[in-house]
């Protein structure tokens, strides 16, 4: 893959975290598929990962979504996670490199 094709796995990834940080919607997103958004989020994660790490690319971003959805079972902590992610993901993509 090319840097292109991480810059738009990450933007997939920033739109995702937004949502999921949206007070309320995100949490019944994630309540009401019993937690599975977690789990497929976590994979998006996983693989924007190993991707960056081929075409040697930022990593923090990902690294905070694998976190993030290991630990955003905690109700306010979570929706605090996720903001957090999804504000790493903008600012990551906004950059030259992606």
């Amino acid at each position: 893959m090319q840097a292109r094709d991480v810059k738009n796995l990450k933007l997939i990834a920033a739109i995702v975290e937004t949502i999921l940080a949206l007070p309320f919607i995100g949490g019944l997103i994630v309540i009401g598929t019993a937690w599975l958004t977690l789990v497929i989020v976590l994979a998006l994660h996983i693989a924007i990962l190993a991707v960056a790490s081929q075409n040697k690319a930022k990593k923090v971003a990902p690294i905070m979504g694998i976190i993030t959805n290991v630990l955003a079972w905690i109700p306010v902590v979570g929706w605090l996670l996720h903001l957090v992610t999804a504000i790493l993901y903008w600012v990551d993509i906004s950059g030259k490199k992606a």
